[in-house]
């Protein structure tokens, strides 16, 4: 059937995580700031959509922006938004991951 298209989806792995994560490497956050710490995450790929979900609450600190930096390492950036130093503790965050079907992502719909 000549000028027929087959509807594709984008997604082609999609997977949620339980990693147990040590913000700034157990040091602390200075005030008013932002760290951004490295993780192995086996699997994951550059162009990997990958979002975080933090367990808990801990006043004061937020966590901003994760990203793919290398295949199987990511980056999360955690933020003090108070006068003091914080110095987070270990916990088991969520992470999930899409994964496009295709190499170099579409621009538009």
């Amino acid at each position: 059937m000549s000028g027929t298209t087959v509807a594709r989806g984008t997604v082609l792995l999609e997977g949620v995580l339980q990693l147990t994560l040590t913000p700034n490497n157990g040091t602390n956050i200075p005030a008013n700031s932002t760290v951004e710490t490295t993780y192995t995450l086996p699997g994951v790929l550059p162009n990997d959509f990958v979002e975080i979900n933090k367990p808990s609450h801990t006043s004061g600190i937020v966590v901003s922006n994760v990203r793919v930096v290398a295949a199987n390492q990511i980056a999360v950036q955690f933020g003090n938004v108070t006068a003091s130093p914080i110095t987070p503790i270990s916990e088991a965050y969520l992470v999930s991951f899409t994964r496009s079907e295709y190499s170099t992502l579409p621009s538009s719909i």
